[in-house]
């Protein structure tokens, strides 16, 4: 007995079950709202009011960012389309898939550059490596010579050709990288990253007379910034370079003021850093487990413009990103009512469920500008000072809304204060 005329009436009887049919009165009138959708919208697929899972959210989203993509590159006639490594590149396939159903013949391309190699392209000197030492550690403890060569994987002949810096190799060089005693070894060691670094994009095709699209997950737009400093203070005249992110943080806004074309770092195409998202966009720890190759660790360089990167293993298992994978080109297939997708994974991420908190209790990701390590997504907070609690997540780049779930915290309440204050600020 049971009120879905299919399941519960028609399937058992064809099987030979007894059965019995009654009119749940509220389910009646839920298929009659259903009914009268405008005509217009009959291809849209209704996604129920009720509370759905973020890994269920995420997939959907992305095939509209897809679609969203296609849009664009036949808007500006790009003639190639690069995915940015390490988190990008997952798209391809899909990628393909819907520019075969538009009817689009271009190009696409991986291409292995990241937020380190991009800022080479304009370090010139030891004081501008001095500035950017964040990228190679904490820049409140210290930093040996000899972390410093391994996290800037310079080769061994640039260190054999010059043998005094061998006494200083166990010494903090955060405040002599630019002193006379090294300038010499410093400023060859640039030199060798900044030339391998523009060799590979000239050789890739990135910088040509093309118009050409960049496509990553997100977040801050650094690489367009860099690129666009680099063409113009190299004055090298290219065609049109767009590029499209996922999401965005709060840093986007002040990169996109200090690129100029044929430079154009254009809006997050589905989670821009505003008011309505503010609160998920404080870290995305929550989305990189699904979208990091999970096959390679971070470039270590470029090898007569061959991609040199070291093998890892990162946490989530490859299963689950290609049934990610599989679902994004299911969706690709279907229309939704985006803006509600869009609203509800927010919802699902500032305030997830209980389930969604459990499976992501095991994933990981590389956190903020740390390529070698991977930790955990959530982690425990104190109900106690919840500002302080908030904030440690936040300097942590922990999943935010997870880990104060996780914390068994009343989410609702608390991150509602949360979006007032912000909101006041």
């Amino acid at each position: 007995m049971g009120d879905n005329l299919k399941s519960d009436f028609e399937h058992p009887l064809i099987n030979q079950i007894s059965a019995c049919h009654y009119h749940n009165k509220k389910h009646i009138r839920k298929i009659q709202r259903m009914k009268r959708v405008p005509a217009e919208t009959s291809l849209i697929e209704i996604v129920s009011t009720k509370r759905q899972k973020m890994r269920g959210l995420l997939p959907i989203s992305f095939s509209f960012f897809i679609k969203k993509i296609c849009k664009k590159v036949s808007i500006h006639d790009s003639k190639k389309i690069f995915l940015l490594t390490r988190d990008a590149n997952f798209l391809e396939e899909p990628l393909k898939y819907q520019m075969a159903k538009d009817g689009l013949d271009l190009e696409v391309r991986i291409l292995h550059i990241d937020r380190t190699q991009s800022f080479f392209l304009n370090m010139k000197s030891p004081t501008d490596l001095k500035a950017n030492l964040f990228l190679f550690g904490d820049p409140a403890s210290s930093i040996t010579l000899r972390n410093l060569i391994l996290a800037m994987k310079i080769p061994q002949p640039i260190i054999d050709e010059h043998p005094e810096i061998l006494p200083f190799l166990d010494i903090d060089v955060r405040y002599m990288v630019d002193g006379n005693v090294l300038k010499s070894f410093i400023s060859k060691a640039i030199q060798h990253k900044n030339s391998s670094v523009t060799d590979y994009l000239h050789s890739m095709g990135v910088i040509s007379s093309e118009n050409v699209c960049l496509v990553d997950i997100g977040y801050s737009g650094t690489t367009a910034r860099e690129l666009s400093i680099y063409l113009k203070r190299e004055k090298i005249t290219t065609g049109r370079i767009d590029c499209y992110y996922f999401a965005s943080n709060k840093h986007l806004f002040s990169n996109a003021l200090l690129t100029a074309p044929p430079v154009f770092l254009h809006e997050a195409l589905i989670l821009p850093y505003s008011r309505p998202y503010k609160v998920a966009s404080d870290t995305f720890s929550w989305l990189e487990p699904y979208v990091l190759d999970n096959h390679y660790g971070p470039i270590e360089g470029y090898s007569a413009n061959t991609v040199i990167r070291s093998y890892d293993e990162w946490a989530v298992p490859l299963y689950i990103q290609l049934e990610f994978l599989q679902k994004i080109i299911y969706h690709l297939d279907r229309n939704y009512d985006y803006r509600k997708i869009l609203l509800q994974l927010l919802k699902a991420v500032i305030v997830p469920n209980g389930g969604d908190v459990r499976f992501a209790k095991n994933l990981k990701h590389c956190k903020n500008y740390d390529n070698l390590s991977s930790e955990s997504i959530i982690k425990d907070a104190t109900f106690w000072d919840f500002n302080k609690a908030y904030n440690e997540l936040l300097s942590g780049d922990y999943w935010i809304g997870g880990s104060l779930k996780h914390s068994h915290m009343t989410l609702r309440l608390l991150m509602r204060i949360r979006r007032d204050w912000l909101q006041a600020r």
